[in-house]
């Protein structure tokens, strides 16, 4: 049986291959690959954003769970 969570890894596994040569432009201007979170962006280990700014992103997120 599918769930929706493995609805979720592949959209998120076809995130990532779509835009796998699609080069994005950071908050510092470099040229970088998009990220695809599930859910939500994932927990940083410091208080300064500066060092873990997470853009380029893309989050695919479940809203509800039923069909």
């Amino acid at each position: 049986m599918r769930t929706p969570f493995d609805l979720q890894d592949a959209l998120c596994a076809e995130m990532s291959k779509l835009f796998q040569g699609f080069p994005l432009r950071d908050s510092g201007g470099n040229l970088t690959k998009l990220k695809v979170y599930a859910q939500d962006l994932p927990e940083t280990e410091t208080d300064d954003e500066t060092d873990t700014d997470p853009a380029p992103y893309c989050i695919v997120k479940l809203v509800d769970g039923t069909a």
